[in-house]
Parts: C-alpha cells; structure tokens; sequence
C-alpha cells in the first residue's frame, strides 16, 4: 500500500475525496467554484486558481488517491503551480493509505491560463483541435519543448492552424526550446474525426 499525496501528475489509484470545504474551480464540468471559504482546520484559503500568465497552472487530483488508470476531465483541477501544496493539504490533509494500481498519463488533459482562471482543458474537444478534414491535423508531442520528449504515451493531435495557440497557452512567457526537428512514432498519425470534427491520434 502507497501512502497518498495529491500530485500535480496524474498519478492515481482510486481513492475517496476528503470531507472538509476547499475552494477549487471544477472547471472540468462547469467552471465555477465549489462554494466554500475555509480550510477544514478553519484557515482561509488561498486562491487555488487564479493566474496572470500562460504556463502557470497544473492538473492535480480531486481525491487523496487519484484514479486507477488513466484520469477523466472530471478527475481533476487545475490549479496555480504556487498554491499546489495548499491545495493538497487541503484535498488530504492527512496521508492515507491507497490500493495499489498502475495509472497512466493522459497527455489530452492539460491546465491553461484562460481568462485569469486556471481551467482544465481536455484537447480533444476544445478549439485547439477543431478540424473539418485530415489535412487540418498534426501530431504534437504535449511537453512545451518535444526535444527529446519521445514516447507513444504524450502525443496530441492539434489542428495545424493552432499548433502556435497550444505553444502560448502550455508554455511560460520567453520560454526558449532547444532547436530540433521532433521524431514523431510512425506507428501514429492526426487524423480528423467525422463524428466530433476533432483531430485526434490513431494508429497508422
């Protein structure tokens, strides 16, 4: 058995969702607030999700455990890099003890700045990978830099035209990236489909 802490990677394996008020923006079902102001120990709360600046906001778990497998948009927050910690003291105040099952990453899942509001986002169905054919996708590895990134397991699709949109939304201000070419597996490719007019990744 692992103890739980709340991470900023999706890390999971099933657990419950501590009791207590905790101020975080469930921006993955309506964007709005969960309606409460104190800590369970009675402090006041930082604000978990505001920001100023593109690359400032992270996705961590809505539970103690986080979820087996690969985690939902309803599974996580986005919350401010700088309040993360309070956030999981707040979520799990104290450590428990989790089942112990593999997770996975979900590259899709990502946490931008939009409107001074840290918001998760699932990139499969948001203006970023909108399409009306083939020819409008790409693949994209999700880190801000894909030097070196590498890996089946954090690739996106994103339309052409957005590609420059994901890059301000994903990365810090003056962010500079080693100059390369990305090696894209060629077991993928960007595909736009029919029913959802998204791009998405399928095997070749």
């Amino acid at each position: 058995m692992r103890i739980a802490i709340v991470l900023t990677l999706l890390l999971g394996c099933g657990g419950k969702t501590t009791e207590g008020p905790v101020v975080v923006t469930d921006s993955s079902v309506t964007g709005d607030s969960v309606v409460a102001d104190t800590f369970p120990s009675g402090d006041t709360t930082p604000d978990f999700v505001s920001c100023t600046e593109p690359g400032s906001c992270v996705l961590a778990s809505k539970t103690c455990c986080g979820v087996c497998g690969a985690p939902k948009l309803t599974d996580v927050n986005a919350v401010n890099e700088k309040h993360v910690a309070a956030y999981s003291a707040a979520i799990c105040p104290v450590p428990e003890p989790c089942p112990d099952c593999p997770s996975a990453i979900e590259p899709n899942l990502q946490a931008f700045c939009r409107g001074g509001r840290c918001t998760a986002v699932d990139v499969r169905a948001d203006d970023l990978s909108s399409c009306a054919s083939d020819a409008d996708c790409v693949l994209r590895y999700e880190a801000c830099c894909e030097c070196g990134a590498g890996g089946d397991f954090n690739i996106l699709a994103l339309a052409k035209s957005k590609v420059s949109a994901y890059t301000g939304e994903r990365c810090k201000a003056m962010t500079a990236c080693p100059e390369c070419l990305p090696a894209y597996p060629t077991s993928l490719r960007a595909v736009c489909d029919t029913a959802t007019k998204h791009c998405a990744v399928r095997p070749t």
